[in-house]
């Protein structure tokens, strides 16, 4: 369980280095799963995703009991199936509220695999939860000179980032957790990109070579388009162009559409000079009252 998908990645190289044997056990999965989740604190929505690739398991105890006990403690469960469906699979999913799925190639693989990036939209019901305050400091990036000793995993580091609260250096990439005082430690960009869930990026669409001229523009790089060559796209709300790498960044990393920004800000303007003109002729009226009564 961490924040960061550097360690993420480091814990699947050696998953696929030691190349793990044995027979395969839902029921183990889901509690070792469940254990890591047992802290997640009540206005979080814990949520597991299952891959299976197996087609049968091999359990000590009631696989039953223990879906029954994620149920009760509302985590939700979804399953993406590698090899075929499984009906204790199927079950998890209906009686967790998840989804599940049987992928059929590499690229639906892919496809399932992505669907579940995005968080899942809350129900009516679990709004409540939403409640609760969450504590967050914002801390400064110590020198990477000074050398300090981590008790959490007995080792010695340098740089990271000095907590706010209590003034503890914490080692590590943000976000993280003070092992102190237990503060949640994250930047401003954090926060700006948790929004991107709420607010959909807007959908881009490619463009046919014969739609407008044959050379053209990206509006956010400003890198000539060619329509025989070069992969266009259009966003279908502010009807300007882009480059296929312009799309991806503003998809993956920004979550905004530069040319939506930009449209935005101009009826800001707009409006901002209307509200001056609108004051102007005010005033010129008044004065003009003013002096007709002199007269």
């Amino acid at each position: 369980m961490s924040p960061t998908f550097r360690d993420h990645e480091e814990n699947l190289k050696v998953a696929i280095r030691d190349l793990p044997l044995g027979q395969p056990s839902i029921q183990r999965s889901l509690q070792l799963a469940f254990s890591r989740l047992k802290n997640v604190p009540e206005y979080a929505q814990s949520e597991l995703l299952y891959l299976a690739s197996a087609l049968g398991t091999s359990d000590l105890g009631n696989v039953h009991d223990t879906i029954e006990e994620l149920k009760q403690r509302k985590v939700r469960c979804s399953v993406i199936g590698l090899g075929g469906e499984l009906h204790v699979l199927r079950s998890l999913a209906e009686k967790t509220g998840g989804t599940h799925h049987v992928a059929m190639h590499s690229e639906h693989y892919k496809i399932l695999l992505s669907g579940h990036k995005e968080p899942p939209a809350l129900k009516k019901t679990q709004t409540s939860n939403l409640a609760h305050a969450m504590n967050v400091g914002f801390p400064q990036k110590v020198d990477a000179s000074k050398w300090d000793i981590d008790p959490a995993h007995s080792a010695i580091f340098n740089g990271g980032y000095e907590c706010p609260k209590c003034g503890t250096t914490c080692p590590g990439t943000l976000p993280l957790t003070c092992y102190v005082c237990g503060l949640n430690l994250l930047s401003s960009p954090h926060i700006a990109r948790s929004y991107h869930h709420l607010i959909k990026v807007p959908s881009f669409v490619i463009m046919d070579k014969n739609e407008e001229e044959e050379v053209g523009a990206c509006y956010c790089c400003n890198r000539a388009l060619h329509a025989s060559r070069d992969l266009r796209y259009r966003c279908v709300k502010c009807k300007r162009m882009f480059a296929a790498a312009c799309v991806d960044f503003m998809v993956e990393k920004l979550f905004n559409c530069s040319g939506c920004l930009c449209a935005e800000d101009d009826e800001e303007e707009e409006e901002e000079e209307e509200e001056e003109e609108e004051e102007e002729g005010q005033k010129s009226s008044t004065v003009t009252r003013k002096r007709s009564r002199d007269d």
